[in-house]
């Protein structure tokens, strides 16, 4: 008799607001003070720090999971990775520098202050601009969330764009359709 393979039910599927695990890995810092200030902060003009760092924790929390990697240093790390108190476009508070290349220092500096961190961890926070900068990730961890938070960054910014940009394309395409149809 053949077996029947049955599918697994998505609804069944973690998710960042019922995963206790992941809270109870994270729960010391999305608790603390100082880091829940990053709520007010404006990140790739579609969302907060928080949340933006929040998402990029939880995915590479998930990919490193299932790659049987050091996930909890994964989820700390990239949940600390832009871990800075001001908006880059406003009040970047080392002028003339580049936020891309600074901001990872700013928030290696913040987490050491905070929390105690391994060498995955600082790798993460202070590495994950690479290719923007010249340092390398040395963990496979600190690739991960390397490559989460580029993804990440570029759907918050295409989504903005889109917003933006939206009305004045449609608008411009239309138009565009109608002449055509005209000629």
């Amino acid at each position: 008799m053949r077996k029947i393979k049955l599918r697994k039910n998505k609804s069944k599927r973690t998710s960042l607001k019922n995963d206790r695990e992941y809270y109870e890995i994270v729960e010391d810092i999305l608790s603390n003070m100082e880091f829940r200030k990053t709520i007010n902060y404006k990140h790739h003009y579609y969302s907060s720090i928080f949340d933006h760092s929040l998402y990029v924790s939880y995915y590479s929390y998930r990919i490193t999971k299932k790659l049987k990697l050091d996930y909890i240093s994964t989820a700390r790390g990239a949940l600390l990775h832009d871990f800075f108190l001001y908006d880059d476009r406003i009040d970047h508070p080392e002028k003339g520098k580049n936020h891309w290349k600074e901001h990872p220092k700013t928030a290696l500096r913040n987490a050491s202050k905070h929390f105690t961190l391994n060498k995955i961890e600082q790798d993460i926070i202070i590495n994950h601009m690479w290719p923007l900068t010249k340092t390398i990730p040395k963990s496979k961890e600190a690739f991960v969330v390397t490559t989460v938070d580029k993804n990440l960054a570029s759907k918050e910014f295409f989504n903005e764009a889109k917003n933006v940009l939206g009305n004045r394309v449609s608008n411009l395409l239309k138009k565009y359709r109608l002449k055509r149809r005209n000629k």
